[in-house]
């Protein structure tokens, strides 16, 4: 059998009703849409300066084919170096992290 409820009294929520929305104010999305927007213009500056470089390299790849094969070569193996160097840092902070963990974590 079901209980009155009491007039006034609003009802409890069933365990599968969905959550009631939250509202959020324009004050607390401000910092939100300016860390988007700087995201955006970090990003679409980064996207620019990697195109220009491309595209003189690209230039300097058909002029002189041969001296830019040995540039480029150069280049790629400084690159890789240098990820590889990060990536091992990168490991060795994380397991240090990791150690620190409560258990069960």
């Amino acid at each position: 059998m079901e209980r009155s409820r009491e007039p006034g009294h609003p009802r409890e929520p069933s365990p599968s009703a969905p959550a009631e929305p939250t509202r959020t104010s324009p004050r607390q999305l401000a910092p939100l849409a300016r860390g988007a927007w700087q995201t955006v213009l970090v990003a679409g500056l980064a996207a620019l300066v990697l195109g220009v470089i491309s595209a003189l390299a690209g230039i300097v790849l058909i002029v002189s084919p041969l001296e830019s094969i040995a540039i480029l070569t150069c280049l790629g193996g400084a690159w890789l170096l240098a990820v590889g160097v990060i990536e091992i840092g990168t490991a060795i902070r994380i397991r240090h992290r990791a150690k620190h963990l409560p258990a069960g974590a």
